[in-house]
């Protein structure tokens, strides 16, 4: 019901725009209704996962009204009735008023006919069937709905200050895949909804803007736990968020000064029931953390061309939960921090075509409560240079250090070393940057970007102890002739990983091109479009240990795509299209390679329902639509 009163209450508005036109309102926007055919082999949720394209009619809407004095109206639809459709109606007077309504649907389909021992499904309480014969179970999807809907109104004063008010709706309604207290895969509820409103004060001018923001967010689940068997597993708990932020920027009239100053204060609330093994007991927990933070900055610039920033930044987290104590008797600590940061740049400009710029930054990390560390000091330098002095040549390079050093309340080789997270690590950490580019040639224009980046985590023997990436991609276009338009490109990225104290190396191997043309015929009445791009992933872990076998294949994937199109422009207003897409994808991970729907009891407790299983899947859609443009 609240979906249908949204969309038609926006619908009826920008009806009565139109209508409107009698009285002289400037219109201008589009209206597209066409019909599609879709038809997929393999993995229909997984093509589908965050759309909905379906056999049927579909439209799409842009209308713009604007009158004399800066009134205006916008309403724009999209993929209208299906369940990734979405509205919005904006309007106001330049200047002034600004407001805005909108209505958005957001799709996530995991996976189709996933099954279960279970009856109950999208309830909190699931109640075994005994059934051992997977093909007698129970058969669901596995997706998750989202519907979201607001607006928002900003009033400006004529003598700069403004008031701005918002309010926003969002419920998520589905089944998700979820372990609980034990290994098992069995169908959660996704009952969830978000209230969130928000306001602003403040004051706009050419030297100084200001605002003080107050929000406030409520989550509700109406399903806080889920039982299964007697057992019960916590689900995402509510919670309330209060936050209040201030921002200033001032711009006085010596050196040419910018400063810049926010804080920001913030309280969560939670209240959720954990769920144990043992029957019929379950404890509460209030989880409550306060944030606050202020920062600032000032840029000026003390001699000719030669811009310095002066940088500081503070954070403090505070864990004022529930301290819980474990079934065998052991307490929690809850984790605080203490963040401090503070740094220089400075950007000077050595003659005309010629640009370097460089800074240090400093963080300190305080932390109370965490099991392997104290805190951690960050020491970061980086290095630019920009140069245009070659003709039709830009050229950038950047070169950036960071050295880590972390406070750890166990040493290396002891026992609970390997509870060491690799945030606190100690490392060394650098990065390179190149970009270039070439338009010597007319209507030919090229880019060629690379990155590289690696971090050497010292003295970490159970853990993460080596990252290493780096990427190149060549882009470009050309306009062959007055009525033929290319674009290219190519890339490659290369990510390694060492961990586990050498024993375990996994290296990605990424590669991506497409490829792009645009041609107009019949003095420019018909436009022809075709588009391919492709993308494959190769990855691989190697170990060891003679009792590990290497994977050949992790998360391994090839993905085509084909778009062919072509519109017909019968005149100024009227147009016809007429289109076809073609995608393929193809995913094989040796941790799911050979997937089979497990019984329970069969591995222990662990069972397995489906979820994200046989992703592959070969797609052809075709669509024809038409265009009133006015």
């Amino acid at each position: 019901m609240k979906k249908r009163i949204c969309v038609l209450a926006m619908l009826s508005l920008c009806w009565g725009v139109t209508d409107a036109t009698a009285a002289g309102p400037d219109l201008d926007g589009y209206v597209e209704f066409g019909g599609r055919l879709f038809d997929v082999d393999g993995d229909e949720a997984k093509f589908n996962e965050y759309r909905d394209i379906d056999n049927g009619v579909y439209g799409n809407v842009d209308i713009l009204s604007y009158w004399e004095g800066g009134y205006y109206i916008d309403f724009l639809a999209e993929n209208i009735a299906y369940d990734d459709q979405a509205y919005w109606l904006n309007g106001g007077r330049f200047g002034s008023l600004k407001y805005l309504l909108y209505y958005d649907e957001i799709i996530h389909n995991i996976t189709e006919d996933a099954l279960t021992p279970y009856d109950g499904i999208g309830s909190d309480t699931l109640v075994g069937t005994g059934e051992t014969e997977p093909a007698l179970w129970n058969s669901f999807d596995y997706k998750k709905e989202r519907e979201k809907y607001g607006g928002d109104v900003e009033y400006a004063f004529e003598n700069g200050y403004f008031v701005q008010f918002g309010a926003s709706n969002m419920e998520s309604s589905g089944v998700m895949p979820y372990g609980g207290t034990s290994s098992a895969e069995f169908p959660a509820p996704i009952d969830w909804e978000e209230n969130q409103f928000n306001i602003t004060g403040g004051y706009r001018a050419k030297k100084l803007t200001a605002s003080l923001t107050g929000q406030f967010i409520n989550f509700d689940n109406e399903d806080d736990s889920l039982t299964r068997d007697d057992t019960i597993g916590s689900l995402p708990p509510d919670n309330d968020v209060a936050k209040v932020l201030g921002k200033m920027v001032w711009r006085p009239e010596y050196y040419g000064s910018v400063v810049a100053l926010n804080a920001g204060y913030s309280k969560t609330e939670s209240d959720e029931q954990l769920g144990i093994v043992v029957p019929g007991e379950t404890r509460n927990f209030d989880g409550e953390i306060t944030k606050w933070h202020v920062n600032g900055s000032w840029k000026f610039e003390p001699i000719e061309d030669l811009d310095l920033k002066l940088l500081a930044r503070y954070d403090d987290r505070d864990n004022d939960s529930t301290v819980l104590t474990t079934l065998d008797g052991n307490e929690n600590e809850n984790y605080s921090s203490e963040i401090f940061k503070t740094g220089i740049e400075a950007d000077y400009k050595l003659s005309r075509n010629n640009r370097i710029d460089g800074g240090y930054h400093y963080l300190n990390k305080d932390y109370e409560g965490r099991s392997d560390s104290d805190g951690a000091d960050d020491n970061l330098f980086f290095i630019q240079a920009r140069n245009y002095s070659l003709e039709d040549v830009e050229l950038r390079a950047k070169y950036s250090f960071l050295t880590r050093s972390g406070d750890y309340t166990v040493e290396p080789g002891e026992t609970d070393e390997g509870y060491r997270s690799y945030d606190v690590a100690d490392q060394d950490r650098n990065q390179v940057e190149l970009e270039g580019g070439y338009y010597g040639v007319e209507d030919l224009g090229l880019d060629l970007e690379f990155t590289w980046f690696n971090a050497d985590y010292d003295d970490t023997e159970v853990g993460l102890v080596e990252l290493d990436h780096y990427d190149l991609y060549f882009s470009g276009t050309w306009a062959i002739q007055s009525n033929v338009n290319t674009g290219f490109y190519v890339g490659f990225e290369r990510d390694y990983s060492e961990d586990l104290g050498d024993a375990a190396e996994t290296t990605y191997y990424t590669y991506a091109a497409g490829l792009n043309i645009e041609a107009y015929f019949m003095a420019e009445k018909l436009r022809l479009y075709a588009g391919w791009d492709w993308a494959e992933s190769d990855g691989k872990s190697e170990f060891d240990s003679a009792d590990i076998i290497d994977t050949d294949e992790v998360e391994d994937f090839t993905q085509h795509i084909l778009s062919l199109k072509g519109t017909y422009f019968i005149d100024e207003a009227w147009s016809v299209t007429l289109g076809y897409v073609y995608e393929e994808w193809d995913y094989s991970d040796d941790q799911w390679n050979n997937y089979v729907i497990v019984v329970p009891g069969s591995r222990g407790d662990t069972f397995l329902s489906g979820a994200y299983d046989d992703q592959d899947y070969e797609g052809h859609t075709g669509y024809l639509s038409v265009k009133y443009k006015f």
